[in-house]
């Protein structure tokens, strides 16, 4: 039986950039080359399942993110949620898939209306999709405060008086506002501190208990999607190089990236314990994403090289039944 809520399908998403001025320009057409953001991408994520997409800033984690949330469209490849194509949904369908997938940003002081009290911005959602009557809404408001463990009288509060946590939990209040599916959380906890960063995912992880939700952890802390994640997909240059259940990738990664990525989590050490050797950063610079090289994109900071690395573009091989990564070494 197929419990995929999310399948994704040969995505790619390109973007058409101006290469530097040229006095020639003048004369003629702008020149532009192709941004490859996102580049033949699949995966699927099973219903109240966390998947996190996991890579270096710039892989084209967010464009992921933003694709599956329909903010704006692909090149080609297709996005099931609850196996239909939505690409294909249109006025009453399209605000029902959107009243089933919510997004939590980044940084909640930008992605809330700072002429909104919290009152309001969480009826705003609650009113577009028509949840609870206008008599409700209150009551609605003070149920959704409670969920998230903030104090219903903030509610006359607006976002500059909150804290950050506090303004985070308000984020995660509007987003499960609408009883959502499939919850896409973008660098979620990215920015606060210790403390309130683990009450804010301990309180996703209460509420998908409790709630039923599916993830899609967008991060770049390994250390946070080895505690939430179910699954992880390692991205780099648009391209998904590892694929598994989070225990089998950080107990035996198989991509020099995954293993290089691995090697970079600060770890924590007892009193008296002697210091583990530093292992050297991965050499080399990142390719540019609009002039990438011939073969595998890794190739030129991976110390496993081949000379088929520098021809080809290694396929996504199945190494196990749960395990998937695109490497020549396991061809």
């Amino acid at each position: 039986m197929d419990n995929a809520i999310l399948r994704v399908v040969d995505l790619t998403k390109h973007f058409a950039v101006p290469v530097p001025f040229r006095l020639s320009d003048l004369f003629g057409k702008r020149q532009y080359k192709t941004l490859k953001a996102v580049d033949g991408v699949r995966f699927d994520v099973n219903a109240r399942e966390t998947l996190g997409l996991v890579g270096e800033s710039g892989c084209g984690k967010t464009t992921i993110g933003r694709l599956i949330l329909r903010a704006i469209d692909p090149t080609t490849g297709q996005i099931l949620f609850q196996q239909r194509p939505i690409e294909r949904l249109t006025g009453k369908e399209l605000l029902d898939f959107r009243k089933h997938v919510q997004v939590v940003f980044q940084d909640p002081f930008l992605s809330l209306n700072p002429r909104m009290t919290v009152k309001r911005i969480l009826g705003e959602p609650l009113r577009v999709h028509r949840i609870v009557s206008q008599e409700a809404m209150a009551d609605k408001t003070v149920a959704l405060l409670e969920l998230v463990g903030m104090d219903p009288h903030l509610s006359s509060c607006y976002p500059y008086e909150l804290s950050t946590g506090q303004r985070k939990r308000v984020a995660v209040a509007r987003a499960i506002a609408t009883n959502p599916t499939l919850l896409v959380a973008d660098e979620a906890v990215s920015g606060l501190d210790v403390s309130v960063k683990a009450q804010i995912l301990n309180l996703l992880s209460d509420l998908q208990e409790t709630l039923g939700l599916t993830y899609l952890f967008i991060s770049h802390d390994l250390a946070v999607v080895q505690f939430v994640c179910h699954k992880v997909a390692i991205m780099y240059l648009g391209k998904i190089v590892e694929f598994g259940p989070t225990k089998m990738i950080f107990e035996n990664p198989l991509h020099p990236y995954t293993v290089a990525l691995l090697k970079s989590i600060p770890k924590v050490r007892a009193i008296g314990e002697p210091p583990t050797p530093i292992h050297s950063p991965l050499r080399g610079e990142i390719p540019s994403p609009i002039d990438l090289p011939r073969g595998c994109r890794f190739q030129a900071r991976c110390q496993k090289r081949m000379t088929i690395c520098e021809e080809s573009e290694p396929p996504m091989t199945e190494v196990n039944s749960e395990q998937r990564v695109s490497c020549f070494l396991y061809k």
